[in-house]
């Protein structure tokens, strides 16, 4: 589901917007953040469904890994490399895979593909912050599903930019945050719209005059 797609400004989107307002409404700031999370796993599931697993199961580990390191008054060190190495091992995999296998993703037998996680290098790089932020102290505790939020928010899980938890913390625990607002609702639109010009347009320049000059 590209960000330019019908299916995306048109179904996903306007059903996330709506359902973010309207459950955060009736069940609250829980509810709301539930139900970002719940769409952004669909979002990521729409690309490749196979690998959702993988992406609860680093999830999972990163989160209790930092409960680790925030708890532990020994061995916070040790936690911290283990729980890195593990990632960036996770990482160096699948980049191992493009390596041997080709940039398509293509094995050598025609009957069998290896698929690249979506978006593996801004999820581990990401997390990896998470647990250094979290071995230095630069964090107040927060509870699971919004570490699940920061982590698969849908804008921002597949093409970045890697952000801090401190950064998006905050805005998680807004008062106003499921309230509507149409100055902010309206400086949203004009930064999504000239984010999707530029992705159109300028983003696929080639395609575009190629697309032209084949009809000429």
């Amino acid at each position: 589901m590209l960000f330019n797609s019908y299916l995306f400004l048109l179904v996903f989107l306007p059903l996330v917007l709506a359902g973010f307002y309207g459950v955060g409404h009736v069940a609250g700031r829980t509810g709301g953040l539930l139900w970002l999370v719940v769409a952004s796993l669909i979002f990521y599931a729409s690309w490749e469904l196979s690998y959702l697993w993988l992406l609860l199961a680093s999830l999972l580990f990163n989160y209790f890994s930092a409960v680790l390191i925030r708890k532990l008054s020994r061995y916070r060190r040790l936690c911290l490399w283990i729980a890195v190495l593990a990632n960036v091992g996770l990482l160096f995999y699948f980049k191992l895979v493009i390596a041997v296998f080709g940039g398509n993703g293509a094995a050598f037998s025609t009957t069998h593909h290896i698929l690249i996680p979506l978006g593996i290098s801004f999820i581990t790089f990401q997390q990896i912050a998470f647990l250094v932020d979290t071995y230095k102290g630069k964090l107040t505790e927060g509870s699971a599903l919004e570490y699940v939020l920061f982590i698969t928010f849908f804008p921002q899980l597949i093409m970045g930019p890697i952000v801090h938890y401190r950064e998006l913390q905050p805005q998680f625990r807004s008062a106003g945050l499921f309230r509507w607002n149409p100055d902010n609702f309206s400086l949203g639109m004009c930064i999504f719209i000239v984010g999707l010009f530029k992705k159109v347009v300028p983003g696929n320049a080639d395609g575009f005059f190629d697309h032209f000059l084949l009809y000429q």
